[in-house]
């Protein structure tokens, strides 16, 4: 870590390191958007740079295009990315419709075998009366 420092050659007064960092031969500090903890990595990528800029002092803040892309580039993979939102969103809609429609189906015929079920009970109790009263008049006979 002693190896990194400002590009005018002073120390830092702050780290935030993730787990295990630095851990390669790299020269150069990236921050990871998500956590905001540092990682060494190689000079030739190509991304923003961050400087160091004394909090006493208000310097205006330069335009840096974001990781070397245009603002146009930017906009269109947005775009892109909204498209292919879109598409998957339209496509668990559909398939969530059509889930629906086979579940409402299968409550149907639930129902349907339940009110089946129901009859074949009353048969089934009307038969056994009948039997009951055929064993009695045998009984008797």
């Amino acid at each position: 870590m002693e190896s990194f420092v400002w590009i005018d050659g002073t120390a830092f007064d702050f780290t935030n390191w993730a787990p295990e960092q630095p851990d390669g031969p790299d020269t150069c500090i990236r921050i990871e958007m998500f956590n905001g903890r540092w990682h060494d990595f190689s000079c030739e990528s190509n991304c923003i740079v961050m400087c160091q800029m004394s909090y006493l002092i208000d310097y205006p803040t330069p335009e840096i295009p974001a990781f070397g892309f245009s603002e146009e580039a930017i906009l269109n993979s947005i775009k892109d990315l909204n498209a292919k939102i879109d598409f998957f969103s339209n496509n668990i809609n559909e398939k969530l419709s059509r889930l629906d429609y086979h579940v409402h189906h299968i409550d149907e015929s639930v129902e349907q075998c339940k009110a089946t079920n129901d009859e074949l009970k009353k048969v089934k109790q009307k038969i056994l009366k009948q039997l009951n009263k055929t064993e009695a008049i045998i009984m008797f006979a």
